[in-house]
């Protein structure tokens, strides 16, 4: 639980930041049991597996490893996407509310 999938031609599948694609640019969710496809939040707050980290209020974005959230893109390079997802609210706990808009870093 607490992973971020995208929906793909194949499915749900884990989301990240690395290329242009639907994985990154998609409709998002986040799985609320282990499975891909059973119960997954495209809105609302959610338990992360793990802290995106940041302090309350700050804002979280899709992060370049699969599944995973963050609130720190300074690492971001070239062909990587910024994608605003929500805002922290708690230890592991985010307002998930994937933007539909993204930039390209080129």
């Amino acid at each position: 639980p607490g992973r971020v999938y995208s929906l793909t031609s194949s499915g749900w599948t884990q989301s990240n930041a690395t290329t242009f694609n639907l994985l990154a640019t998609g409709l998002l969710g986040v799985a609320t049991s282990t499975g891909s496809g059973a119960g997954l939040l495209v809105e609302g707050v959610v338990y992360l597996n793990a802290d995106p980290g940041g302090g309350l209020g700050d804002v979280i974005y899709l992060d370049t490893t699969a599944g995973a959230l963050t609130n720190d893109v300074s690492g971001f390079t070239t062909g990587d996407i910024v994608r605003v997802v929500g805002y922290k609210v708690g230890t592991n706990k985010v307002y998930f509310s994937p933007s539909k808009d993204w930039i390209e870093i080129s």
